[in-house]
């Protein structure tokens, strides 16, 4: 745990304390990406970090406990059971800028109401491609093709999804986010600000959040645009020439592009439906290219794609020499609990390959791909839902005209 983390309870949570993820699209807020969601109105925006159900898991963990399954949190606890290195622990054993820890918490360490200091915003689902792991709430391409066909999921028997409830109001939560952010300067507290989607190089608020921070100067902002790097190349160009503007009037400290991307093969681009490796590739080392950027790469550890991830390592240490700094490409990735997830063939399918993708990394990355392999290696093989994944995926090419018998020859058989 960092020296400069203030509670010292064993459950506590850097996120759960200073990130927020909002969702102005669903009028949702979490504590991070893997929380349930709790519901916000333009009325109690304001309090979109501290809402009752935060609070009481914040409560929780001051208390040395665990908040209970269904909000999110098993997901570490699972791994520290088993002795894996969490994302809460990871996140701890990062800290290094006191100033991400809540100022509140530097009077009061038992406090529980506080304004974040690292947001996340999905403004909308508007997007180009088609993950085959992703829903309609993160792409309005499978929202139309749901709308069209129904949901794919549904159709093999999976019926425990949320349904995706789209608000009408999001230019109003929009505008309600920016005048948060202005009230009492609370844009200067934070010290992350990550925009999401869909696609964030497909979004009107990309321009608006680059117009904002003209207007409202943070210097000390790392400023996060997650994207799949699918848009031409001549666009990214553009928006290179605004985030260098933000940068030399010291509107923000620096860019942080994330790169989603989980493995480096055909399986690639079957699994992230729309993808073109190449352009991928021209558009990640433009950014990196520059000096005021830091790179990061997000991968999804699917069982479509996972064989993949030790080439897409050799890329990484391939992009790590042409970064002009010392701050070398990022890494982090999650298995989902989804139709996709490696977790349903249990062991003996996927270890070799985190464990090659390991070896070509540092100690820190490659201790959590390892935690991720003693994960895999818990599991016991379900049947029924390898069962369902293929058949999900033959509804999927009855939509998109793609076969996957021809791209995923391994599992093309009986479990």
């Amino acid at each position: 745990m960092s020296k400069l983390w203030p509670i010292k309870s064993d459950t506590a949570c850097l996120l759960k304390w200073g990130w927020s993820s909002v969702r102005l699209d669903t009028a949702t807020t979490a504590s991070c990406h893997r929380c349930r969601p709790h519901p916000i109105t333009l009325d109690t925006f304001d309090d979109f970090h501290n809402t009752p159900g935060q609070i009481r898991d914040r409560e929780k963990m001051l208390d040395g406990q665990w908040p209970g399954d269904g909000t999110g949190c098993e997901y570490c606890r699972d791994i520290e059971a088993v002795g894996g290195v969490s994302d809460r622990q990871e996140q701890l054993s990062q800290l290094q800028d006191p100033d991400i820890v809540p100022q509140e918490l530097l009077s009061d360490p038992t406090a529980t109401h506080i304004d974040p200091t690292m947001l996340e915003v999905y403004f909308r689902n508007t997007c180009n491609m088609s993950c085959v792991y992703c829903s309609p709430e993160y792409s309005s391409q499978i929202e139309t093709e749901f709308k069209r066909y129904g949901d794919a999921r549904e159709k093999v028997g999976i019926t425990d999804q949320i349904k995706f409830v789209k608000t009408t109001n999001i230019p109003e939560m929009t505008s309600r986010l920016w005048k948060y952010l202005e009230e009492n300067d609370r844009y200067l507290k934070l010290r992350r600000f990550h925009i999401l989607g869909g696609e964030p190089f497909l979004l009107q608020e990309l321009d608006q959040t680059i117009d904002f921070f003209n207007c409202n100067p943070n210097p000390n902002l790392v400023l996060s645009v997650f994207s799949n790097l699918s848009i031409p190349p001549k666009q990214i160009a553009k928006y290179i020439e605004r985030f260098q503007s933000l940068v030399e009037r010291k509107s923000i400290w620096k860019l942080q592009i994330t790169g989603s991307v989980d493995g480096w093969s055909p399986e690639q681009e079957y699994a992230r439906y729309g993808l073109d490796l190449d352009r991928w590739e021209e558009n990640f080392t433009m950014f990196a290219k520059k000096p005021w950027t830091t790179m990061s790469i997000h991968s999804v550890l699917s069982a479509l794609t996972l064989k993949g991830l030790p080439k897409l390592m050799d890329k990484v240490n391939e992009w790590n020499k042409l970064i002009p700094h010392d701050e070398k490409i990022m890494l982090s990735s999650a298995i989902n609990k989804d139709l996709t997830s490696p977790l349903w063939f249990g062991p003996g399918y996927f270890e070799e390959y985190l464990e090659q993708s390991a070896k070509k990394l540092n100690t820190q990355q490659a201790n959590h791909l390892l935690s991720l392999k003693k994960k895999i290696e818990s599991q016991l093989q379900n049947v029924d839902m390898i069962k369902r994944l293929q058949d999900y995926l033959t509804e999927l090419d009855t939509r998109r005209n793609t076969d996957w018998r021809k791209t995923f020859s391994w599992l093309d058989k009986d479990f």
